[in-house]
């Protein structure tokens, strides 16, 4: 129904948004967050489902292992290495150390 669709999209907007505004965290806490929104759907189910909506933006939510913690992270990260993408990942920037890493590896 119309209802479900509008209910499953803002859901996956609020965790994408909170996602961005992080930049990157645990995996733990992203399967909290995304308890915190959708009850619904299992927490693979609905990273796929963010996927399918950022594909057309060229950006997807990726996870790998930290290999300073050995925990997985879970980041929003840009598929396209064009020159605004290469721009952001230069010191300075808004990200730390450790940030830049992360989306430097993936």
């Amino acid at each position: 129904t119309m209802t479900d669709i509008t209910s499953s999209t803002l859901q996956r907007q609020a965790f994408i948004q909170a996602l961005m505004a992080r930049g990157c965290m645990k995996e733990k806490d992203a399967k909290r967050m995304h308890k915190s929104v959708s009850a619904d759907q299992d927490y693979i189910g609905f990273v796929a489902e963010c996927n399918k909506s950022l594909d057309y933006v060229h950006f997807e939510i990726r996870t790998m292992k930290s290999l300073v913690d050995g925990e997985n992270w879970v980041g929003f990260v840009n598929k396209v290495a064009d020159d605004a993408a290469k721009s952001n990942t230069t010191w300075p920037s808004s990200f730390n150390h450790s940030q830049l890493l992360f989306f430097k590896t993936i």
